[in-house]
């Protein structure tokens, strides 16, 4: 395969031409897992590397798939959480954690899935990325929508919609911002998906994807509704239920987890020592 190749060699290549990026990696991969030996975090870092380069790679492959890609190479359970929220006549909101092959998750999500899907995402700087990424994912969703664009996520969920949602993007610190456990560190996170679900009363299903190895294999898990008690459970709680589900998955795989981003920062002493 080309993309092995191409990654083998961007491995070697990545800390020299993408610096920044490579130190995000190395204090991400620092910050999140503290208890490992340098040996461990070493083998972590190279891991990484090879599965987030590959997954970028691999995206223009999952934007042209066939629907034979998609049986060939990607498997499904936990259907059933679905189904039966929608038999109850129910809005739900998707929650999909950063990993680097996000954008294969909520492809392969769609294929499985018998219902028209409705994605937030959040915006690039670059015009031009912005109209790739919408252009290519109105293959798979119903519509494509900003995620500060809140008054259209409400009114998609109160029709009963299903809205694919990413909770755990780190947020730059500001006045709105506030601190919640991430991976064990106090971080700016959004509560979006928090407000959606207490304004409309959504399902929240947790999903989550696995890469089986270097490869376009993808196993996708529908997870049991996320369960809040809002009347009791504080904001810091709330936000840690639902976020749970994002380090389970890291658990489960830390390197397919997209450490090449400042997942941290609202806390820029991290990344400006």
């Amino acid at each position: 395969m080309v993309r092995k190749w191409i990654t083998n060699i961007f491995i070697f290549i990545f800390p020299i031409v993408f610096i920044s990026r490579y130190q995000i990696l190395l204090i991400n991969i620092s910050l999140a897992f503290p208890e490992i030996t340098i040996k461990q975090k070493k083998r972590l870092i190279r891991q990484t590397l090879r599965s987030n380069i590959f997954s970028t790679l691999s995206i223009f492959t999952i934007w042209s798939a066939s629907e034979n890609h998609f049986k060939n190479n990607f498997t499904i359970t936990g259907l059933d959480h679905l189904h039966s929220t929608v038999a109850m006549n129910k809005p739900i909101l998707i929650l999909i954690p950063h990993m680097a092959h996000i954008e294969h998750i909520g492809a392969g999500l769609s294929h499985f899935v018998p219902y028209p899907l409705y994605v937030t995402y959040k915006p690039a700087h670059s015009k031009l990325m912005n109209s790739i990424i919408v252009y290519f994912r109105k293959k798979y969703y119903k519509e494509i929508i900003a995620v500060q664009n809140m008054h259209r996520c409400v009114s998609l969920l109160r029709k009963n919609k299903i809205l694919i949602f990413n909770p755990d993007h780190g947020i730059r610190e500001r006045k709105s911002a506030n601190n919640y456990p991430f991976m064990n560190i106090p971080i700016a996170q959004w509560d979006t998906h928090l407000r959606l679900q207490k304004l409309t009363g959504a399902v929240m299903l947790p999903v989550l994807g696995v890469r089986l190895g270097l490869s376009d294999r993808i196993h996708i898990m529908v997870q049991p509704p996320i369960t809040i008690d809002f009347s009791s459970a504080t904001i810091d709680d709330q936000i840690h239920q639902s976020i749970q589900y994002v380090e389970k998955n890291i658990a489960y795989a830390p390197n397919q987890y997209l450490w090449i981003h400042r997942r941290f920062k609202n806390s820029a002493r991290y990344y400006n020592p």
